[in-house]
């Protein structure tokens, strides 16, 4: 039995912590420094920073309302979340740092840093067993999932938001060491902070009940409902974010309530079987019905099994209750990988833990963990690498991304954009034709064709004429198009063509004889 009083650390393992703990900075900048050479993305950066005007002056007062005004939740017709918080840091960058893409990126990587150490700390002091604590925390610092949350400076939220989380967490254990009301009340303000960084801890009082179920085992000295009342700050806090989020919510980046049972497994399966895709499609996935109760019925019975098994192997209630917890939030959202940056860890635990109890009576136990300590996060290590470096520009970035699935628009048109703005409109016109081809009205296929036509040069004839002929040549009904040929053709005198293209823009239906 782990009782509060364990917690305090024990002075013949603090320098071991230490070692630890500088291994596992090393293993993580090992991976990840190579962001300091890295860029700007037009991926979601010029919103969030670059080009947001409340942002790229640094510090002001009006920069510093706005974020926390409902303003900062819209993005033209776009939802994203409250994140006040994160927004003050992206400031405090650019008040710093200009706007080096290098020092952004660097900030980001120290979040995530500290949130291993962070993680580290807490696992240990929550559980006692350091070893443990540090295959858990260098999974979690190296894992392919965690590219996207770490090298993306529009993820700052990721970091940040679970950052304070776990310093809730372990405040929350000194708290239970011993009892006051300031230090509840820097568990409720790392909470708050958490939520302001990106909405990802509305499922805290769980966690904290499930924290009072092992290993604190409170409930055996306190009775449940106290527990539950004990947690009313909390569960006010989780709701007022709950409702601004859906309130402010745009079903463009929801998924249908029937496939959250599946993604609960389908970031299940990803932790342990990574895809190589910087950029996971986004696109709703429809499910057979039996699919849909097969999935409902797998994870009811993961619930089911975790629970029954809270007495003979605790971790595994953890862990697994710490995943679904943690990844609720998110499961209604479109399917994105980098959901799991703070979910993985329950996975992990149960992970790192049942391999410990199964090598136990084996003589040389702590070799063969070290062992497969080695065997597990050296490859780890070694794919996040590689796989990082794919973040460091927008061409590696899109064409990557592209190569795997050829087929996602969102990336075809902001790979056209991005090489239309730094004028290679040659390579930009493969792409953004990509995206015409599949545009379905004519409206949206207008404001497609009027924001290239924005980067081609005036003057140049020749690219226009081009442009336009092979844009009617994709969706014949493009009357914009044959009305750019008619004025063009007539500036140049080119009578034939151009009364051909003039009586078309005139009469659509000629085109298609």
């Amino acid at each position: 039995m782990i009782l509060p009083s364990d917690f305090v650390d024990i002075n013949d393992r603090t320098s071991l912590k230490r070692l630890i703990t500088a291994f596992l900075i090393l293993l993580t900048l090992a991976v990840f420094l190579q962001v300091r050479g890295f860029e700007f993305l037009i991926y979601d950066d010029p919103i969030l920073v670059t080009e947001n005007v409340h942002v790229k002056h640094g510090f002001t007062w009006e920069g510093i309302l706005w974020s926390f005004s409902s303003g900062a939740l819209i993005h033209g017709h776009t939802f994203d979340y409250w994140h006040p918080v994160t927004y003050l840091s992206h400031m405090l960058d650019v008040e710093l740092f200009g706007m080096n893409p290098a020092w952004h990126h660097l900030m980001n990587l120290f979040f995530h840093v500290m949130n291993v150490i962070l993680l580290f700390g807490f696992l240990t002091r929550l559980t006692r067993a350091p070893w443990r604590s540090a295959f858990v925390a260098a999974v979690f610092a190296v894992h392919p999932l965690q590219i996207s949350s770490v090298v993306w400076i529009s993820e700052r939220k990721d970091v940040m938001s679970v950052f304070f989380a776990l310093l809730a967490f372990q405040s929350y254990q000194f708290y239970v060491m011993q009892k006051s009301r300031t230090r509840f009340l820097s568990v409720w303000f790392f909470v708050l902070l958490s939520l302001m960084s990106k909405p990802l801890l509305v499922g805290a009082p769980f966690i904290l009940l499930m924290m009072d179920v092992w290993p604190l085992e409170r409930f055996k000295s306190q009775k449940a409902w106290a527990l539950f009342w004990e947690k009313w700050p909390f569960w006010l806090l989780s709701a007022f974010i709950c409702i601004l989020t859906v309130l402010h919510s745009s079903p463009h980046f929801l998924t249908p309530v029937y496939a959250a049972p599946v993604y609960f497994l389908l970031y299940l399966w990803n932790l342990f079987f990574p895809p190589y895709i910087p950029i996971y499609p986004w696109q709703v996935s429809t499910y057979a019905a039996w699919i849909t109760f097969a999935a409902f019925a797998a994870v009811g019975s993961l619930c089911l099994i975790a629970f029954q098994a809270k007495r003979k192997y605790p971790t595994i209630f953890f862990g697994w209750y710490w995943y679904l917890f943690t990844l609720a939030p998110m499961i209604f959202l479109k399917f994105e990988n980098r959901y799991t940056y703070l979910p993985m860890v329950g996975i992990a635990m149960i992970f790192v833990w049942r391999i410990a109890q199964i090598i136990q009576p084996v003589k040389r136990q702590k070799l063969i963990g070290f062992i497969l300590f080695l065997v597990c996060v050296i490859p780890l290590a070694i794919r996040t690498h590689s796989e990082a470096a794919v973040w460091r520009n927008n061409q590696t970035l899109f064409e990557t991304t592209l190569s795997f699935s050829p087929g996602v628009n969102q990336i075809h048109y902001l790979y056209a954009t991005d090489l239309a703005q730094k004028k290679k409109i040659d390579e930009a016109l493969p792409h953004y034709l990509a995206v015409m081809k599949s545009v379905p009205d004519a409206k949206t296929y207008d404001a497609l064709t009027e924001r290239l036509l924005n980067y081609l040069d005036a003057d140049d004839i020749d690219e226009r004429i081009a442009f336009f002929e092979r844009a009617v040549r994709i969706k014949p009904d493009y009357t914009a198009g044959y009305q750019g040929l008619c004025d063009l053709y007539t500036g140049r005198n080119a009578t034939d063509k151009a009364d051909h293209f003039c009586g078309i823009a005139e009469n659509p239906a000629d085109s298609r004889g």
